[in-house]
């Protein structure tokens, strides 16, 4: 079972879904398990304002947040009801992507810029299970892994182009 496990996980597409799944499932328990902080309850009055018609940030008194948060928790309190799903397990699910993704992106930066596969699996593993991310997406509801996301993104292609457009110069 060891030894079948390892030759698994040496595949990169069977890491990859493995990293996907241990990312996701711990944030996605906590989501479960727990309710959060009072921002998702901040956030459940906006949606019902929304569904209202009403301006949340005239009709409430603590929407502190961008619109583009705003407009997630919309299409979020529209998805909880037509799927009659919690809205605050919902509202913690793009968070939970954004993280997911971030760990992914964290393989494939090491892997494309060093070359250094055992690197950038365990920097993406230790992103996945590493307890203050699950804590902040998934515990509490928080939205910082989106915003998060964008840098690690840009850093990613910034990186990748940077290597091609050096190529280009020096041939």
């Amino acid at each position: 079972m060891r030894e079948w496990l390892r030759r698994t996980l040496q595949d990169q597409r069977y890491f990859l879904i493995a990293l996907v799944l241990i990312s996701f499932t711990l944030r996605l328990a906590g989501a479960l398990l727990t309710y959060g902080t009072e921002d998702v309850t901040s956030w459940e009055i906006v949606g019902e304002t929304l569904l209202e018609g009403q301006n949340p940030y005239q009709y409430t008194h603590f929407l502190r947040w961008p619109p583009l948060w705003m407009m997630i928790i919309f299409v979020i309190k529209h998805l909880s009801l037509f799927f009659d799903v919690r809205f605050v397990t919902l509202i913690k699910a793009p968070p939970i992507i954004a993280d997911t993704i971030i760990a992914v992106v964290i393989y494939y930066y090491f892997v494309n810029k060093y070359e250094a596969v055992s690197k950038g699996r365990l920097y993406a593993i230790l992103y996945a299970i590493n307890p203050i991310s699950i804590l902040i997406a998934s515990i509490h509801g928080q939205f910082d892994s989106i915003p998060a996301l964008f840098p690690v993104l840009s850093l990613y292609f910034v990186e990748g182009y940077k290597e091609v457009s050096d190529q280009k110069f020096t041939n």
